[in-house]
């Protein structure tokens, strides 16, 4: 992964706990019946930080798009599973390599994914 993509996943990740609010991260880990983890930034923040890291270090570049996903989801807070949601949603609207993206989960990642919710809208 390139230093620019590492970067993105880095600031995204300190962005989110930063700007998180405890009180927050606890209501919002109730309504999810304690089941996630969370920094506490609400969806409007979140899309603000989101919108201000990409504008500074732009989309991953195709070919990372699959590592930046991974290293997002590794996190256990829900704002950055969230973000890599959106990054892997923007890839498939925008290109050509938007099936190859899809089939290169293995069916691991996939069943992972589905059972612990992540995947809350379509993509």
């Amino acid at each position: 992964m390139s230093a620019s993509s590492t970067a993105l996943v880095k600031e995204l990740k300190s962005a989110f706990q930063e700007e998180g609010d405890e009180a927050a991260a606890k209501q919002m880990a109730a309504y999810m019946k304690n089941k996630f983890n969370f920094y506490g930034v609400k969806r409007p923040e979140r899309d603000v930080i989101q919108r201000r890291i990409l504008d500074q270090y732009g989309y991953p570049p195709s070919d990372e798009i699959e590592d930046v996903a991974t290293k997002l989801f590794e996190d256990v807070h829900r704002e950055s599973q969230y973000a890599a949601l959106d990054i892997l949603r923007h890839e498939v609207k925008r290109g050509p390599n938007r099936y190859r993206l899809l089939r290169s989960f293995t069916p691991q990642q996939i069943a992972r994914t589905t059972e612990s919710s992540l995947l809350t809208e379509p993509l």
